[in-house]
């Protein structure tokens, strides 16, 4: 009779923590930094053709809005705006509300691990922009016809002589948006079982990478596909990144209502 008590009062409470290696972690990040830094300084593979849209990069007709360049910069760049972009801000938002909830040191490490996500986003797709040397939408002849001043421009022969014509796929910007936005949204996730709540975060993470996807298209830096893969590609990283570091928690209780008696136990993995 009392373990039927026991077992029909069994109840089961879920969390998770960070988990941060300081020295490991730090090592991996500031490799993956220095090895960002080299590949900055290296040429596209191929610098001789020029872009041909099809199928569904066809859709978008040859444009040229150079507005959209601090919107895209502001949603999906962490190096530009002298640090006044969403990335940088919504990352120190996120320690701070971390370190709010359980102490400076794990506001530290999910700053860390956010910081760690984008740092190996960024040699995966500049590796994959040197290698792939797609050139960008404005190299096309489409687009030379439509905006003559624009393509005989410093800006654009900068781009050209200098071979950030031909790193478009995929979307850097679009990239470091999901893997910022992504691994953000999977470390308030793992904070709570509230389904309404998790799908918030990764809406808002998927609005927001289709914000910056949507900047750099009507800028003319993109074709629709590279910011699809960027998307896909940012969101996988900071989603598995992120992953990697949390730790569940469950505590599993079982009590006797009637008699006020309580036996528990609580396991990690």
């Amino acid at each position: 009779m009392i373990g039927l008590l026991l077992i029909s009062a069994l109840s089961t409470a879920q969390s998770a923590e960070v988990k941060i290696d300081w020295k490991r972690d730090s090592l991996v990040t500031i490799a993956a930094l220095g090895t960002y830094g080299l590949l900055e300084i290296q040429k596209p593979r191929d610098m001789t053709s020029r872009a041909s849209p099809t199928g569904i990069d066809a859709w978008t007709k040859p444009q040229w809005n150079p507005a959209y360049s601090d919107i895209s910069d502001f949603l999906g760049h962490p190096l530009t705006l002298y640090g006044m972009n969403l990335p940088v801000l919504s990352t120190i938002g996120l320690s701070a509300y971390a370190a709010q909830k359980k102490g400076t040191l794990n506001g530290l490490a999910h700053g860390m691990i956010v910081l760690q996500a984008t740092a190996i986003n960024g040699v995966v797709t500049k590796a994959l922009k040197l290698s792939i040397s797609r050139p960008r939408p404005f190299t096309s002849e489409s687009f030379q016809a439509t905006y003559p001043e624009a393509y005989d421009g410093r800006h654009i022969k900068g781009k050209i002589d200098g071979g950030d014509a031909f790193q478009s796929m995929p979307s850097g910007h679009t990239s470091t948006a999901a893997t910022v936005y992504f691994s953000m949204a999977t470390l308030l996730a793992a904070q709570s079982d509230d389904t309404w709540r998790n799908g918030g975060l990764y809406g808002a993470a998927c609005l927001l990478t289709a914000a910056t996807a949507a900047a750099r298209i009507k800028y003319g830096m993109h074709h629709p596909t590279d910011t699809i893969v960027g998307g896909l590609l940012g969101a996988g990283i900071g989603y598995g990144v992120s992953r990697l570091h949390i730790v569940h928690t469950q505590q599993i209780s079982l009590q006797n209502k009637q008699g006020g008696v309580q036996i528990g136990f609580g396991g990690l993995w």
